[in-house]
């Protein structure tokens, strides 16, 4: 991340020094949540850690935490625990970086991290370097440092800044890692006066997003496999310092949060092959500077100072750190984008348009975020974050919008069968307590305001089924009717056709629930799911059942739970 440029020296010295070392981890101080804004939830987690930098979810919801120092740690509860220590090179904005976990986790226990290694010291570039190395956690949950497995490394940190460290795993089952440019040539004005000279060149890691295979080779469809002196490991160029970044959970699309220096912060949507025009271009600017065929940024913003072209877009902070897309714990702005701002500690939230190719204003969320470094997606669908300062995981999430109702459940039936466009979801629930609340014309209509209908695993499943994942979404206002004319608050109907396949509802008051949809359902049904949730949002209301208990399961064809009491509370 981008905290050592030199406009940390242009602010108080105990600042720049917090800062550009990203040392004031918060150890000892008694810290708090982030203060939240109106209709949102800023909660802590857990605290006591030292410099957090990066996290993610195994599994069964614990949470693994990366510190600068080296410890990868584990948060049962609140409660962390030091699993291993890896030697690492601290100084500057070096350390233990980045990680994820593999989509195997269950069967082979491998965890990806990027470290700064001292094998050869950490006083100079030449004795260290960066790297993404593998290890494994054993069943009874200990990491051996002698199952440490280097996968890429002899990525330069000239600077001792500027390292990039974010690891993602892709929809592709891919290892993604975004690598900084070192620093070399930063810091000497506006956009434009940059000389590094790594983010252009082919030939070099830095300054770049990679994509590898996860034993590291490199994928044979990679945008520059055989090119002569090109690395095959580099996806994409032009980049500062790429510290965080995200795919967009509906169409797979890679969002990355690029630090700027004097002047500019910008989110870029990234494809293959692609050039974003570091260190020519900071955001757009200076004026024709994209003249050689560089990507523009979906959204830029300022640092509100004196570079030229700064008084075109708005501020936000001084050093992004993007971001990742909101859950279901955000209800009607499930899968918009959330990002934080370092310097101003501010979290935001944009909603991108239909095509998810550009985003509305970013409105606050939250203030107070500690130094906020990762952003990840719960399991749950809220949003988690790390802040640096307070060494603490805290959670974002929407208070309810909803007049929520638990529904007694008479049946559940989920067909997977080997078509993926016949594969069937059925639920009803006949409950006499079914209530539509103020019905036409009023908040909690669904034809004047949409709607949306959510099923998900409590217990997670053999592919992408956890109960964050809206599987069935509607577009609001689209498809929409009444029961009878209007005004008589019969009942709603749903009929919509989308290129995943078509939903039909019906709803009567005080009567029944009824849902039918055919169409590929993102998982195999390879295992049993476990309790299943039904969410049904309707305007102003929210309808809510989960089916467990007795059921009928087999594998890859057919999972049924009948007689379904209605769940205590309604979950997001």
């Amino acid at each position: 991340m981008s905290l050592c440029s030199s406009r940390w020296r242009r602010r108080p010295a105990f600042i720049a020094t917090a800062l550009g070392l990203l040392g004031l981890a918060g150890t000892g101080a008694v810290a708090e949540a982030g203060v939240a804004a109106a209709g949102f939830t800023d909660a802590r987690v857990a605290g006591g850690l030292s410099q957090p930098t990066a996290m993610a979810f195994l599994p069964d919801g614990r949470v693994l935490v990366t510190q600068k120092g080296g410890a990868l740690r584990v948060l049962s509860g609140t409660t962390a625990t030091t699993l291993v220590t890896l030697p690492v090179c601290s100084g500057g904005e070096m350390g233990l970086l980045g990680i994820a976990i593999d989509p195997a986790f269950s069967v082979n226990g491998f965890i990806y991290l990027y470290r700064t290694e001292n094998a050869g010291g950490c006083g100079s570039a030449d004795g260290r370097s960066n790297e993404i190395v593998r290890v494994t956690m054993a069943a009874n949950g200990s990491i051996d440092l002698a199952t440490l497995t280097l996968l890429l490394g002899g990525i330069r940190t000239d600077q001792s800044n500027h390292n990039g460290g974010v690891l993602r795993l892709g929809p592709d089952t891919k290892l993604w890692v975004g690598v900084g440019d070192t620093g070399l040539g930063d810091n000497r004005g506006c956009a434009g006066s940059s000389t590094n000279p790594y983010a252009q060149d082919l030939g070099a890691l830095e300054g770049k997003i990679l994509r590898l295979e996860l034993d590291g080779q490199i994928p044979a469809d990679n945008p520059f496999v055989g090119q002569a002196g090109v690395r095959a490991e580099i996806y994409a160029r032009g980049f500062r310092n790429p510290w965080r970044m995200d795919f967009d959970p509906l169409n797979g699309r890679l969002w990355v949060g690029d630090v700027g220096d004097f002047a500019f912060e910008e989110i870029d949507l990234v494809d293959a092959g692609e050039n974003h025009g570091w260190p020519a271009c900071e955001a757009t600017f200076p004026a024709g500077c994209n003249g050689g065929g560089f990507v523009e940024p979906l959204f830029a913003y300022s640092h509100g100072g004196a570079c030229p072209g700064e008084a075109s877009l708005d501020s936000f902070g001084a050093s992004i750190t993007a971001g990742t897309f909101a859950g279901s714990a955000f209800f009607s702005s499930e899968n918009a984008y959330i990002f934080g701002d370092f310097v101003t500690s501010k979290i935001y939230m944009a909603m991108p348009n239909l095509p998810r190719d550009q985003i509305s204003t970013p409105v606050l969320i939250a203030s107070d975020a500690g130094g906020p470094v990762d952003f990840v997606r719960g399991p749950e669908g809220a949003v988690y974050y790390l802040a640096l300062f307070d060494g603490e995981v805290r959670r974002l999430a929407a208070e309810s919008p909803f007049t929520e109702q638990a529904l007694f459940g008479a049946k559940l039936r989920i067909s997977g069968v080997s078509n993926l466009a016949r594969q069937r979801i059925e639920i009803l629930s006949r409950d006499p307590g079914i209530n539509l609340g103020a019905g036409n014309f009023s908040v909690d209509d669904p034809v004047e305001h949409g709607g949306n209908l959510h099923l998900g695993a409590e217990d997670g499943c053999d592919g992408p089924c956890d109960f964050e994942q809206a599987l069935l979404q509607s577009p609001p206002l689209q498809g929409w009717s009444y029961i009878g004319r209007s005004g008589s608050n019969a009942g709603y109907r749903f009929r919509g056709e989308s290129a995943m396949g078509s939903l039909s509802l019906l709803v009567k008051p005080g009567r029944e629930v009824q849902a039918k949809w055919v169409g590929p359902l993102g998982f195999d049904l390879a295992t049993n799911p476990g309790t299943m949730r039904i969410r049904l949002e309707m305007g102003a209301r929210s309808f809510c059942l989960e089916f467990g208990g007795s059921q009928t399961f087999v594998a890859g064809r057919l999972w049924q739970a009948i007689a379904a009491s209605a769940p205590g509370t309604c979950l997001p």
